[in-house]
């Protein structure tokens, strides 16, 4: 019989508090080995293990030294051969322990191997052929990688891959790299590739990088309605669980795909292992805006992102407007600039980690900056991006979408509104590129709105404008209705937070000057390598700059 640990001598141990954490990867082994064998139907087997886990976790309860565990271990072992026929799992565990002395100074390794052993002793094979292969060790050990995955990533993906090549490229994929016999992405849940360390399936063509409050809403809009598929990400918890909806999205998905990054990724653990799980080589694009409007936009609507400002969604014309919109509410303004420090402290300025993380991911790069996408020229700039990317290009039909700014009088805390014409149904709301509907804004208030759109199906909208009577009275009322809610946005306008307000902050507080000006000259430097007439054009920002000069000599 072949031992699975030859007998050494055990070094001191501290407490139970510490275990398994403390134990070396040989008690490692005995124990996990037991786990795997925890799904066989051997009666005494499930009796003296769970006979063994109640001890071990008797002993942590009480802070016993773990060398009563390592006892309970060793007698578990020796049992265990005598009483089960495992001969192949004790070759294979020869086979295994010296993989774990080869790879012993590398801990990624080991924790991945313990925390995955029972998938292991599934695929024993595969994963040992793996581990001990040229590519693992160029690519794994020899850069310390932390997050060393447990099955070769070009096999795992290389049966998708070839469905979107030629047929030369499939024929010299297979001579190169063959796909897992019983093994594939779509075989393993997206739980257990994230503790096996597995790269998200390469089904993305695009990487979306963007600041919060940089005008990503109307861009994904756009995106969407040329065909971009985007993964959305954002506020979606913890980084494995922002992984596991990415992971499934891929699966199920072959067109041009976009995950999207913005900074909120920072506020969540383990972030710098889902950036390391995004190891395809593709196209950036960034969307940016001056830092000092950014601190602007996330001060000026704390704690207003969800406050909708309407009593009512639905209405018709027995209402009032007062029935229908919130008060002005005065307390809602109150805003404390000390809060900026929360903002610029919590990483909303990141994208010199995006840079420092993503670098070899980046094959090609473009910046958008705001400014340029309320420009004239905001389509013939993204058509550019789109013909060296590879996506279909906007059309000047969605020039109206990618300029409408849902901030400008809080608009984004009213809408949708729905007015009830009769059979009809009109929405209200921000611009959209909806091919379903039309917009009769210019026809209710004799001019388009940069905000807002009145909607109805297509299908409808000449049923409504043969009815005269309802569709004068609508027109009428809605008139009104309209010009009492673009006052209301002048009056929020009014009452938000200006730029003046944070530059004067700065100017009284030195010390959250000295400190965000220590984050925007990483987040500043980032930029300008690709960009610097961005950073040039940002006319806050520079206010800042010369700011700090003058008060900090």
């Amino acid at each position: 019989m072949i031992e699975i640990f030859p007998s050494l001598k055990y070094p001191p141990l501290q407490s139970c508090k510490d275990y398994p954490e403390s134990l070396s990867y040989k008690y490692h082994l005995a124990y996990l080995l037991g786990e795997a064998l925890l799904q066989t139907n051997k009666t005494w087997y499930r009796g003296s293990y769970f006979t063994l886990h109640k001890k071990i976790q008797k002993a942590k309860e009480k802070y016993q030294e773990i060398s009563y565990i390592i006892k309970e271990l060793k007698a578990f072992n020796q049992k265990l051969y005598e009483q089960i026929d495992i001969i192949e799992l004790a070759n294979s565990s020869q086979e295994i322990y010296s993989l774990l002395q080869t790879y012993k100074d590398y801990p990624p390794l080991l924790q991945t191997l313990f925390l995955n052993f029972s998938f292991f002793m599934q695929y024993p094979n595969e994963i040992l052929q793996w581990l001990n292969s040229k590519e693992f060790k160029e690519q794994y050990i020899n850069t310390n990688h932390p997050y060393p995955p447990l099955l070769n990533p070009d096999r795992l993906n290389a049966k998708r891959e070839s469905k979107e090549c030629n047929v030369e490229s499939q024929r010299e994929n297979r001579d190169s790299i063959q796909p897992y016999p019983n093994l594939s992405y779509e075989s393993i849940p997206a739980e257990l590739a994230w503790d096996l360390n597995l790269p998200l399936p390469r089904g993305y063509k695009m990487i979306y990088l963007y600041g919060h409050g940089a005008g990503v809403a109307k861009v994904r809009e756009v995106f969407s309605a040329i065909g971009l598929r985007i993964i959305d990400l954002f506020i979606k918890g913890s980084a494995n669980n922002r992984y596991i909806l990415a992971y499934n999205f891929l699966l199920h998905s072959n067109g041009f795909n976009v995950v999207s990054l913005s900074n909120l990724e920072y506020q969540t653990s383990n972030y710098l292992k889902f950036f390391s799980l995004i190891d395809k080589k593709v196209s950036f694009m960034c969307q940016t805006r001056d830092p000092m409007e950014l601190l602007r936009h996330c001060l000026a609507r704390a704690g207003r992102w969800t406050h909708s400002l309407a009593i009512t969604k639905e209405f018709d014309k027995t209402f009032d407007f007062e029935d229908v919109i919130k008060p002005l509410e005065h307390l809602k303004y109150n805003y404390n600039l000390e809060g900026l420090k929360k903002y610029a402290y919590s990483n909303l300025f990141s994208f010199h980690i995006h840079f420092k993380e993503l670098q070899k991911n980046i094959s090609k790069i473009a910046f958008l900056d705001i400014k340029e996408l309320n420009s004239d020229e905001a389509i013939s700039k993204l058509q550019v991006i789109a013909k060296d990317f590879g996506f279909n290009p906007p059309q000047n039909c969605h020039k109206k979408a990618l300029q409408t700014n849902v901030f400008k009088g809080s608009a984004y805390l009213f809408f949708p509104l729905v007015f009830q014409a009769g059979d009809f149904k009109l929405t209200l709301a921000t611009h959209s590129n909806n091919s379903q509907w039309v917009d009769l804004h210019q026809e209710i208030m004799g001019k388009p709105n940069e905000v807002i759109g009145v909607y109805i199906d297509k299908n409808e909208v000449e049923s409504f404008r043969a009815n005269e009577t309802l569709y004068k009275e609508s027109c009428e009322y809605l008139k009104k209705f309209l010009e009492k809610l673009k006052e209301r946005f002048k009056q929020e306008d009014a009452k938000a937070l200006a730029i003046r307000d944070i530059m004067q902050y700065f100017k009284q507080e030195p010390q959250a000057r000295k400190h965000i000006k220590s984050i925007l000259d990483k987040e500043v430097a980032a930029i300008a390598q690709y960009r610097p007439d961005i950073v040039e054009s940002w006319k806050y920002y520079q206010e800042f700059e010369r700011m700090c000069e003058e008060m900090d000599k």
